[in-house]
């Protein structure tokens, strides 16, 4: 398994949304090593790139991060209390800040298009992906990115990418 903190210099990586999650709310080992790797790209030792789809999970999931964190509810429980609380929805702060963030760290963040969206059947067949991973592999196609920063071993069977973890 190739490590976060072993990616060489000058690198063009795909950064996956669990990454930023890790970063913005473990406090444990894996989120230093999140922290760290995305140091390197506001130092632009390694040059990050991600996708509108990405950012759009991540502010998901950290939106729900911090209402369960407030309401003291598992993460499924704080959704659907999300969804029937917008008034709660307008509390949350942490997620409004997250595309502003990955932008001053020097992040890319990539379109996808309908392209993209007939692109990623591919991978999905292919290798077994959910709908948002294919869109990854695909946008990474697209823009000729051949690395991947992910906490999802589901990526390590993609063959024509190469992973790196944040263990």
């Amino acid at each position: 398994m190739n490590r976060l903190v072993q990616v060489p210099g000058g690198t063009r990586i795909f950064i996956d949304a669990n990454i930023f999650i890790l970063s913005y709310t473990n406090l444990g080992p894996l989120g230093q090593n999140c922290r760290d790797f995305l140091a390197r790209t506001s130092l632009m030792e390694v040059k990050g790139f991600t996708s509108v789809v990405a950012v759009a999970e991540a502010t998901h999931r950290l939106m729900v991060v911090e209402g369960a964190t407030k309401l003291g509810l598992s993460t499924q429980a704080t959704h659907d209390y999300l969804q029937k609380h917008p008034a709660m929805v307008r509390q949350l702060r942490q997620h409004l800040t997250l595309a502003s963030e990955i932008h001053r760290l020097g992040i890319d963040i990539l379109p996808v298009t309908h392209k993209d969206l007939h692109a990623s059947k591919n991978a999905r067949s292919s290798f077994g992906l959910m709908t948002n991973d294919s869109l990854i592999v695909a946008v990474m196609q697209a823009h000729k990115i051949r690395h991947l920063a992910t906490h999802d071993a589901g990526f390590d069977r993609v063959t024509t990418i190469q992973t790196w973890h944040p263990v």
